[in-house]
């Protein structure tokens, strides 16, 4: 998470991910860096495909830029775009259905059938 919030939408970022990463290995578990290299370097290449899935530079939009809106009890969540003031491209209010978007599976229920028939 270090690593992704100090990469700042510069050239090189993705260069100084990898750089923190093996620095932070290198200096706090050299052996695990030794023994499980190509692990490491998977994970360097997926917080890269982070960074590069949410970091947009010329948008000033950084890891960390926005605030975590996951559900709407803490945040106003999808109600941020979900609601009368904020227009489709043909003027209409973007929906607040969250069958819009989601497919509810169990609502309130204390032993949801979907919960079964995956074997829980």
């Amino acid at each position: 998470m270090e690593a992704l919030a100090n990469a700042t939408g510069k050239h090189g970022d993705l260069q100084q991910i990898r750089e923190q990463i093996r620095a932070f290995y290198k200096e706090e578990y050299p052996e695990l860096l030794k023994s499980r290299k190509e692990d490491i370097d998977k994970a360097i290449s997926k917080l890269q495909d982070i960074y590069k899935s949410n970091v947009f530079p010329d948008m000033n939009v950084f890891w960390g830029t926005h605030p975590m809106n996951i559900g709407h009890e803490k945040s106003p969540g999808c109600f941020r775009c979900h609601n009368e003031e904020l227009r489709n491209k043909e003027g209409k209010p973007i929906g607040q259905d969250c069958d819009g978007c989601h497919t509810i599976l169990a609502w309130d229920e204390s032993e949801p059938e979907i919960l079964q028939t995956l074997g829980h």
